[in-house]
């Protein structure tokens, strides 16, 4: 298997994908994930690696130049700063080593609930 010649779009899709996958979805596995990243982009391609790919300079730029009302992987532009914060957040949390995917997976879900029990307290 080769690896993919993909663009910052399709890039940008899959990691947006595989972080809200990650962090809102219980039911997959890092297995799960991975194989669908690595579909859509090529050999090599993990839910760490996307995660590190949202916190480089390469899509921070792409996402600053999409229009506000434009959408990426069905998430409005206007929420991409929050899963930018999240994946910050995680790599922060995991430190220099490379993580295994398990442990940036529980991360992520960590992070997921936290959002959720903070969301449904501020709407009460």
């Amino acid at each position: 298997m080769t690896k993919k010649n993909v663009g910052v779009r399709e890039k940008a899709e899959a990691c947006v994908e595989a972080v809200l996958v990650a962090t809102l979805v219980n039911t997959c596995s890092v297995a799960e994930i991975t194989a669908k990243v690595s579909a859509q982009l090529g050999r090599g391609w993990t839910l760490v690696s996307a995660l590190q790919w949202l916190t480089g300079k390469t899509a921070q730029d792409y996402f600053s130049l999409l229009p506000a009302t434009s959408s990426i992987s069905g998430v409005p532009v206007t929420a991409v700063p929050l899963l930018l914060e999240i994946a910050k957040a995680c790599c922060d949390q995991l430190g220099r080593t490379r993580p295994t995917e398990e442990e940036t997976l529980a991360r992520l879900r960590e992070m997921g609930l936290r959002f959720r029990a903070s969301d449904e307290l501020s709407h009460r």
